[in-house]
């Protein structure tokens, strides 16, 4: 008994019934847009993965004894040409080579070409491609046999897992492909184990594309449909980017043995991005001189091959991005610098960034202080970035190292890491790093970060912009409540040009009793402190030797920050 494999209308709304009485799942029939019934079922009940796996599993398995008996039984035996054989078959010595046949098909009935056919459709089949039929038969065709195309029905017309379709009106070329895609990603994962084994059947069907002949315009199309799919920017993001260098060699092989020249712009791209594997893998080290010798080569020789000319001017930029972080890694000083320049003379902002980001000291796994020596290189840093203004202006990397670097080169730390930190002592410096945050948050637009949001507050409450500070710490409080468990860590602290957290007394001016919190306005001489008649918050626990109520003065505390806003802290010491 047959059934269709396609669902109608009415049987969508039934399968959609029945999942709502049986699997408790409410899916409309209009969203059920698998009409094809495995699919269908593979997606709306995830308990029947594993045998429909097991099942497409079996049937591939089946399909390749099929073939492979097919194939001994039509397949035409390779009849030696020489011209002794020539001689022996007139001296009667045909049943020499009927012996020599025997052998060959024997050897046909054990080989894995059967199985190497289900594993290339299948691999192009799970990326949406179909393969035309001559690429396929030329890239699996060995000495042992020819099969001709006449046979072609016979070998494989009794399997369901392949479907069949011409290219074009002419009848010119049969393309083969999987059943359905889904399908083939199913048998791949089963028969090869991940997308090692697939890109390699890609890049062999690649490798076997040619030029010459009618048919050959149906290799190209496969050539290019396939590599929009595999690349970076294809549906599978970067689940194929181990091969990307492999994948560009072989097009480089296509484009200079055989005269194939409509993937010059794919070759670029992959070999730019390809460049990052080997560069990451120098960088990591744990390798043999020999194994760094060969990447060196590797990175060089692709880099070589990459016409910019051929790149849009985003990609040339990204390109150029590459090559400096490629410097960085093979210690060629002079290939980052010429990329820095390159992006720069182009107007690109990354180049400032690149520039400056090797001028400043190396942070990563950093003690939470900064030498003197860093300092310096930080204030360089930062100096060539303003010197740069108008070009990063709309740039949130340049103006994020912009602020990494001043604050590292003033305070002597990182602004974001640790806790209570030491805060610029001279109104100066303030207001510079508070106008750098004010550009970084307008760079971002409606998305800018927490921290530079905090830095922005706090830096505006220091300089006396109390009423303004209040709204920005009441929304940044706001947005943060139940999102960011790092919204009450008391990040910085009013301190002197020695870095110690300056002293304030205070007043308490609104108790909070229930909440356990009170407002304090700060007391003393504002020439001193800078900071006379301001308020700030005060949590009772932090505070056990004092009966905190309406009027009573608290001494010799300290004022910290946090998301909410200003605090006042225990100074211990």
């Amino acid at each position: 008994v047959e059934a269709p494999t396609t669902l109608s209308d009415v049987e969508r709304r039934d399968l959609s019934a029945l999942l709502k009485k049986f699997a408790n799942e409410q899916v409309a029939p209009q969203h059920l847009t698998d009409h094809h019934i495995l699919s269908f079922t593979y997606r709306a009940l995830p308990l029947t993965r594993y045998r429909i796996g097991s099942g497409l599993s079996a049937e591939a398995s089946r399909a390749e004894m099929t073939v492979r008996s097919q194939r001994a039984k039509y397949g035409t035996p390779h009849q030696p040409e020489t011209l002794m054989a020539k001689r022996l078959l007139e001296a009667g010595a045909g049943d020499a080579f009927d012996l020599f046949n025997a052998e060959q098909r024997k050897a046909i009935e054990s080989d894995d070409i059967s199985g190497r056919i289900i594993d290339l459709v299948m691999a192009a089949g799970s990326l949406g491609c179909s393969i035309p039929l001559n690429l396929l038969l030329r890239l699996t065709t060995d000495g042992h046999s020819r099969l001709p195309l006449a046979d072609i029905p016979e070998v494989f017309g009794g399997l369901d897992l392949f479907r069949w379709e011409w290219a074009d009106n002419e009848h010119n070329e049969l393309l083969i492909g999987p059943r359905l895609a889904l399908e083939a990603e199913l048998i791949c994962g089963r028969r090869l184990g991940g997308a090692e084994k697939e890109a390699d059947c890609i890049i062999d069907l690649i490798g076997a594309i040619r030029s010459v002949g009618v048919d050959r315009d149906h290799e190209r199309s496969f050539l290019s449909n396939a590599l929009r799919l595999i690349g970076p920017n294809g549906p599978h993001g970067n689940r194929f980017r181990f091969a990307y260098v492999r994948i560009a060699k072989t097009l480089t092989n296509l484009r200079t043995r055989f005269g194939i020249v409509d993937a010059v712009f794919q070759e670029s791209t992959f070999r730019r991005y390809a460049v990052w594997t080997p560069s990451d893998l120098l960088q990591k080290g744990e390798l043999a001189d020999w194994q760094r010798a060969e990447l060196k080569a590797d990175i060089y020789d692709i880099l070589d091959q990459i016409d910019p000319a051929t790149l849009e001017p985003h990609q040339q930029e990204r390109f150029d991005m590459c090559k400096f972080r490629v410097g960085g890694a093979l210690g060629d000083q002079e290939l980052s610098e010429a990329a820095c320049a390159d992006l720069i003379e182009r107007g690109s902002a990354a180049g400032s960034y690149l520039r400056a980001r090797q001028l400043a000291p190396d942070w990563n796994d950093h003690a939470e202080t900064f030498s003197s020596a860093e300092r310096e290189q930080a204030r360089r840093a930062a100096e060539f970035l303003d010197a740069h203004g108008s070009l990063i202006a709309q740039d949130e990397r340049s103006l994020s190292l912009l602020l990494e670097c001043r604050w590292i080169s003033e305070v002597g730390r990182r602004p974001f890491v640790g806790q209570r930190q030491p805060l610029p002592a001279t109104n100066g410096v303030r207001q510079l790093l508070l106008d750098i945050v004010a550009k970084l948050n307008e760079a971002a637009g409606e998305n800018p970060r927490n921290v530079t949001r905090y830095l922005a507050a706090t830096l505006t409450w220091i300089g006396r912009g109390e009423r303004a500070a209040t709204d920005m710490f009441r929304e940044l409080a706001r947005d943060t409540d139940y999102e960011d468990p790092g919204r009450v860590i008391r990040r910085h602290f009013i301190t002197d040009q020695s870095g110690r957290p300056q002293r304030f007394d205070g007043r308490v001016e609104e108790d909070s009793q229930s909440v356990g919190s009170c407002k304090v306005r700060l007391e003393g001489d504002s020439r001193r402190v800078g900071q006379g008649g301001q308020v700030v918050r005060l949590l009772s626990r932090d505070f056990p030797q004092y009966d905190i109520a309406y009027g009573r003065q608290v001494r010799g505390f300290g004022v910290a920050f946090n998301f909410i806003g200003p605090i006042a802290t225990p100074i211990i010491g």
